[in-house]
């Protein structure tokens, strides 16, 4: 659990709010980030309760055309769902203790809800698919309204080229 800790602090210093507000130039904004997170984690707190689901499309399978984006939410998921397509060169980008789960055309709507448990448990979900990035049909707008509501991020993250 430190760990995990450790890992969602750096995480949300590099790439989360503060690195958003310091791109934006508001650099007071982001010491008052800084200052909060600090204080949470002395009271025993964790930074960032909700979790996020990263969508990544594979693309033609060749893991040297994956976006910069797609390798540090690879190298940074907590756990992989991936289709039965994705290449083993991609699938060993992850991160390697991160736990990986075959996603079964049968099964899409019952591992979309492991997903959503998953990331609703505060974890960096990624979800791999062979081809183009979608959202399966399981993610309606009544299960996405629902994971707002819990603080998970879903973003969809394009095969390149």
């Amino acid at each position: 659990a430190r760990g995990r800790t450790r890992r969602r602090f750096w995480q949300y210093l590099a790439d989360g709010p503060v690195a958003e507000r310091i791109r934006a130039g508001d650099v007071a904004g982001a010491d008052t980030l800084v200052d909060a997170a600090l204080e949470r984690l002395a009271a025993g707190e964790t930074i960032d309760d909700g979790g996020e689901i990263s969508v990544l499309g594979t693309g033609a399978g060749d893991p040297e055309m994956l976006s910069m984006l797609a390798l540090r939410l690879l190298h940074g998921g907590d756990v992989v769902f991936h289709e039965p397509g994705v290449s083993d060169a991609i699938l060993d980008m992850a991160r390697k203790d991160a736990p990986r789960r075959v996603i079964a055309d049968a099964d899409v709507d019952a591992v979309w809800h492991l997903a959503v448990a998953e990331a609703a448990g505060g974890h960096a979900v990624i979800w791999l698919t062979a081809g183009r990035a979608e959202l399966p049909k399981a993610a309606g707008a009544d299960v996405l309204a629902a994971m707002d509501a819990e603080d998970i991020v879903v973003r969809v993250v394009p095969a390149a080229g």
